[in-house]
């Protein structure tokens, strides 16, 4: 754990990078290796034990800039965004709490699919290797 949270302070991880990683072993260890040139320290795998960068318990999604969801998802995020505004104003409605309930479930899960489409999935190991 630590060991961990050196990394994380050195490397300016989030939080949810940090709970990906998992803690060493025992006896393991990471050798950190100092780039004079680019005044930063980098994982040396060869001179760490067992030789290998620290592994991860699940993937990350990169979100690339460049990449742009399709017209349709946007659309109809927009008119879900729109319908819920709507029934935020009108909270007379007896299955107000079940129409909003379904609405943001609708909208969470139509986020996701965006998010992923305009994703790369990376597991920390290609992470932590990002200049």
């Amino acid at each position: 754990l630590t060991v961990r949270l050196m990394l994380m302070c050195l490397f300016k991880w989030s939080v949810e990078t940090f709970e990906t990683v998992w803690n060493l072993g025992n006896c393991h260890y990471v050798v950190l290796r100092k780039d004079i040139v680019n005044e930063k320290y980098e994982i040396c795998p060869e001179e760490s034990y067992p030789p290998c960068l620290p592994w991860a318990t699940r993937d990350i999604w990169l979100l690339r800039k460049s990449s742009e969801a399709p017209e349709a998802l946007i659309k109809r995020l927009q008119e879900l965004q729109a319908m819920r505004q709507s029934l935020n104003e009108n909270e007379t409605c007896p299955q107000h709490h079940d129409h909003m309930h379904s609405i943001h479930k609708l909208i969470d899960q139509l986020e996701s699919d965006i998010m992923r489409l305009r994703s790369e999935p990376y597991t920390i190991v290609d992470y932590i290797s990002i200049p």
